[in-house]
């Protein structure tokens, strides 16, 4: 696959993931830098800015991928995500 050919069909899955989110070319340019290698990705703003929409759509982009989506909030603890931080807690 030549890089014209790539360029191209990145350029139109970044248009499609773009379709109908006003202002989010950047998010989604980061998000598509991020899932291409395998790394992962936060996202932090606003409610209502489209994070999970984008990483819904991200998701179905790529075959196979795997998702993960939790709503964090000022009361949310690293247990929440991680589990238990501790041996004891394990125990």
């Amino acid at each position: 696959m030549n890089s014209q050919n790539l360029t191209d069909k990145l350029r139109v899955l970044r248009d499609s993931l773009l379709s109908g989110l006003i202002e989010r070319d950047t998010p989604i340019r980061l998000a598509l830098l991020a899932a291409l290698p395998g790394e992962h990705l936060l996202l932090i703003g606003a409610p209502g800015t489209a994070k999970s929409e984008l990483a819904r759509r991200l998701r179905h982009a790529f075959r196979d991928a795997t998702y993960f989506e939790r709503l964090l909030t000022r009361f949310s603890t690293p247990e929440e995500l991680f589990g238990p931080l501790s041996i004891k807690a394990l125990e």
